[in-house]
């Protein structure tokens, strides 16, 4: 469909002769194609099917523009120049009106050495973001060096996180942060307020986890290379409604599921 788009400038009258229902069936097919690919551009591509839909001809256009389905999956790369970013959310919040939308924001460029930029891109998104009605998954991939900077974009956006996960690529140590744990305070103070529901961890630092913090809301965790040796009593003290949970370091990995979480899911039952 893709290629289709770049090579005609109008559509072909077979495919005006369709049912609406059907071409808009066939738009969506189009732009899911890319959606399950596993490189980290995948949903950008799936964004940049439909815009390019949308450009074929006028009758197209109404029709992808309209339809809320071609704009659940929302791709962020905070390499773009602040004027695109700004036209970027201009453009897309009047679209944006199915719930569960997934936003994956992407910051692995160096381009930001001291990191002013990118603190200033990630403030940027935050406030958009909290018009969209419901954003089932939001995921964060971010240079580890600026990792650092996520505390302000948590700090605007103070929704509810029903599932968030955050992946760390690269050294955490900055400037700001030498002891590595950037994420540590944005995220105690995350789960301090039960903001969270699910939360998967890739290369995040050590969670340094108080022994005062108590979140009755978290049901799913995952955490990978964090350098950090989290007990299941430690775990299960901070998380106790959890109804599983995967720790994975130093190449040995364990998991759980919550036998209270279990004896709650058995009674509710019961009482349906």
């Amino acid at each position: 469909m893709a290629s289709y788009c770049d090579s005609n400038s109008s559509a072909s009258p077979s495919m005006l002769m369709l049912p609406i229902e059907t071409r808009l069936h066939i738009f969506r097919m189009a732009s899911y194609e890319s959606h399950y690919e596993e490189s980290l551009g995948a949903k950008s591509r799936r964004l940049t099917t439909s815009l390019r839909i949308s450009r074929v001809c006028r009758q197209w256009r109404t029709e992808v523009l309209g339809d809320p389905h071609m704009w659940r999956d929302l791709f962020i790369d905070l390499w773009a120049p602040r004027h695109a970013l700004v036209h970027f959310w201009e453009f897309i919040l009047n679209r944006v009106k199915m719930p569960n939308v997934n936003v994956h924001i992407q910051a692995l460029s160096d381009w930001a050495k001291d990191g002013t930029m990118m603190a200033d891109h990630l403030r940027l998104c935050a406030q958009p973001l909290k018009l969209i009605r419901n954003i089932g998954t939001l995921q964060l991939d971010i240079a580890g060096r600026h990792a650092c900077h996520l505390g302000g974009f948590f700090g605007i956006y103070d929704r509810t996180f029903y599932n968030l996960t955050i992946r760390c690529f690269g050294s955490l140590q900055s400037i700001s942060t030498p002891n590595a744990r950037p994420l540590a305070a944005p995220l105690e103070a995350l789960l301090r307020r039960n903001k969270i529901r699910q939360l998967t961890l890739r290369g995040a630092g050590p969670l340094g986890l108080p022994e005062d913090l108590v979140c009755q809301k978290l049901y799913r965790l995952d955490v990978r290379d964090s350098g950090e040796d989290l007990s299941d009593e430690r775990i299960k003290r901070a998380f106790p409604c959890l109804d599983s949970y995967r720790i994975h370091n130093d190449g040995e990995m364990r998991e759980s599921r919550s036998k209270c979480k279990s004896k709650q899911s058995s009674k509710s039952s019961r009482h349906r």
